[in-house]
């Protein structure tokens, strides 16, 4: 709703991944003030260091799609070319970090580096919206509100039955790997890839 409002989608998108940057630079102070607490005080303190980056980054994709999407015969292209682009990403992200990013910068410094990335890319958006036209107004009679409930509920029970999966499949390679990190980092990059390949295919 928000990406509609604005002038510049592609300036909200910048805004968005910027302020996610900060919060992930951030957040090894955050999850360290979890240390000797308690697994309910881990999990809430998990939750603040945690929540408010994803949400961001998850408006970050709807102002993309805003931004490109000046019709709406054109909104699909861009919804699954996006969908494609940043799950491919995400894929490449998560073998990173288990494989490279980590071992070789720890947590901590991993996040740092990977928090430098995501503002470059920030302010290299920021940069390009000054430059760059506003997209055209929404099509004559195009629908504004909201999809209907039913397949609302059909894609969040799919969601929650894939992710009950991705979990169940963690825990069985971390049997085979020995590594909690490692088979974490492997079924994360197959899920989101499998992703990628269905919006790409869509």
């Amino acid at each position: 709703r928000l990406a509609d409002r604005v002038r510049s989608p592609l300036a909200l998108y910048g805004a968005l991944e910027l302020a996610a940057a900060a919060l992930a630079a951030v957040s090894p102070w955050v999850l360290d003030a979890g240390v000797g607490l308690p697994e309910a005080g881990r999990w809430a303190v998990a939750v603040a260091a945690l929540a408010p980056a994803i949400l961001l980054m998850g408006g970050s994709l709807p102002a993309l799609t805003r931004w490109l999407a000046g019709t709406l015969d054109e909104l699909t292209g861009a919804v699954s070319g996006l969908a494609a682009a940043n799950a491919g990403g995400a894929a490449l992200g998560a073998l990173a970090a288990g494989f490279w990013l980590t071992p070789a910068f720890g947590i901590a410094g991993g996040l740092r580096l990977a928090a430098g990335v995501n503002a470059a890319a920030a302010v290299a958006a920021l940069v390009l919206a000054r430059k760059m036209p506003a997209p055209a107004a929404r099509a004559e009679g195009a629908p504004s509100g909201p999809p209907p409930f039913s397949p609302l509920l059909a894609a969040a029970l799919a969601g929650c039955v894939t992710i009950l999966l991705e979990t169940a499949w963690i825990r069985l390679l971390g049997l085979s790997l020995g590594s909690t990190v490692n088979a974490f980092s492997l079924m994360t990059a197959a899920f989101i890839i499998g992703i990628s390949a269905g919006a790409f295919a869509v």
